[in-house]
């Protein structure tokens, strides 16, 4: 069985023994919290941490605070989940670094599964630079 995807929400957030929003308070002013909003472990990788989230819909949206609003769509739109699974490797193709490999095989499994085309997109990180 492959396990990719098979938790997309930090376990001890969603039963709430971990009630850590994961507001880091020296980022706070930049990417503020939003009460009652969890930035532990969402998606495939499970990002955590208020900068993250604020930093990821700033360049996935154009605009920091989608994410910040939202957190949980990391793990209930698959495509935005690993579109911040993959950001986070710099010009990478899909046959150069391990966790792009495993991350674009995961992607691809699940959307072949679903009868999904992916024809044209580009799922590895070649060409881009660190932010």
């Amino acid at each position: 069985m492959k396990w990719g995807l098979f938790w997309n929400e930090n376990i001890a957030g969603r039963t709430g023994v971990n009630k850590d929003a994961f507001v880091d308070p020296a980022t706070s002013e930049l990417y503020p919290g939003v009460k009652d909003k969890w930035y532990y472990g969402w998606g495939p990788i499970m990002m955590s941490w208020n900068f993250n989230y604020g930093l990821f819909s700033s360049i996935i949206y154009g605009d920091k605070n989608v994410l910040l609003s939202k957190p949980e769509i990391i793990s209930a739109d698959g495509k935005i989940g690993f579109m911040t699974a993959i950001l986070l490797e710099t010009n990478l193709g899909e046959t150069e670094g391990s966790s792009v490999k495993r991350r674009d095989g995961h992607y691809r499994d699940f959307t072949s599964k679903m009868g999904v085309d992916i024809t044209g997109e580009k799922l590895d990180t070649l060409g881009m630079k660190p932010f």
